[in-house]
């Protein structure tokens, strides 16, 4: 599929470039709706995993940490792959930094803008909702000024500017 192609069918999608010799075009697609919960699905299982070690994790060394975090990745990354390309065995062709590229735009086009999105729907919502202390509309807050009002009496002497 050329890529002006894919671009019609769906503007979201890029191409990364992947390749350890030779490099190449691959296009990541948005994930569906379906998909997205499947890979949210993934993460969660991964970061109860992680917080059902952690002290495991945390007493044991570090090789214990970063087996713990390979071990995810390769469980994880080809479902993920498969679930944002049309590749087959990708993994074969991608170098590290090339992996997190494609992380990257699968972060930035499936959660970044959602994650705006969401929390500025949740911001229209809270404001059409009448406030806890709501005053009546017929009644305004008044503004601050700064100001501060003295219970004490002046004195005779500091009555006036001019001394009368």
């Amino acid at each position: 599929m050329s890529e002006n192609i894919s671009q019609k069918l769906n503007p979201q999608a890029k191409s990364v470039e992947v390749g350890v010799r030779k490099i190449r075009k691959v296009m990541i697609f948005p994930l569906a709706f379906a998909s997205q919960l499947k890979m949210t699905d993934l993460i969660t299982k991964a970061v109860q995993e992680f917080f059902a070690r952690r002290e495991e994790l945390e007493t044991g060394s570090n090789i214990e940490v970063v087996s713990f975090a390979i071990d995810t990745i390769r469980e994880n990354i080809e479902r993920i792959l498969v679930l944002v390309s049309e590749e087959k065995d990708l993994l074969k062709d991608v170098t590290n930094l090339q992996l997190v590229d494609i992380v990257t735009v699968i972060y930035e086009m499936n959660y970044e803008a959602i994650s705006k999105n969401a929390k500025s729907l949740f911001e229209k919502i809270a404001g059409l909702l009448p406030s806890k202390r709501s005053l009546p509309q017929s009644v305004k807050g008044t503004r601050r000024t700064g100001s501060k009002t003295s219970t004490k009496k002046r004195s005779k002497k500091g009555a006036s500017p001019s001394g009368k």
